[in-house]
């Protein structure tokens, strides 16, 4: 059992090691205003990371767009369903085809 951080309820975070919330109403959103799967948020990750996947730590080339699997994509070092948010600390630049083969399975892998 833990404690919400927002009610202090007590809560069962299942198998998740960094659940913080007992629910929905409890979590804050934590969006940036728009959406981080937009193109803007893969420029401003790549001109702040340099153009380098965090995962595979090959280069991004900024010439390709989605769906080229080599393009880049916003990473979550937490996914969102494990209790991560949209909040620049928590975003990565990788390829698409790293960022989609992580899935949910990887949360370990931290910077």
């Amino acid at each position: 059992m833990r404690s919400c951080v927002t009610c202090g309820k007590e809560f069962d975070p299942g198998g998740s090691a960094v659940r913080k919330y007992c629910g929905k109403r409890c979590k804050p959103s934590g969006r940036i205003a728009g959406s981080v799967n937009k193109r803007s948020w893969v420029e401003k990750l790549g001109g702040q990371d340099g153009w380098k996947c965090w995962l595979c730590e090959l280069p991004v080339d900024p010439s390709l767009y989605w769906p080229h699997r080599w393009a880049g994509s916003v990473d979550h070092v937490v996914h969102v369903s494990n209790g991560g948010t949209d909040e620049r600390s928590n975003l990565r630049l990788a390829h698409l085809t790293c960022n989609v083969s992580r899935k949910n399975a990887n949360d370990a892998h931290q910077p």
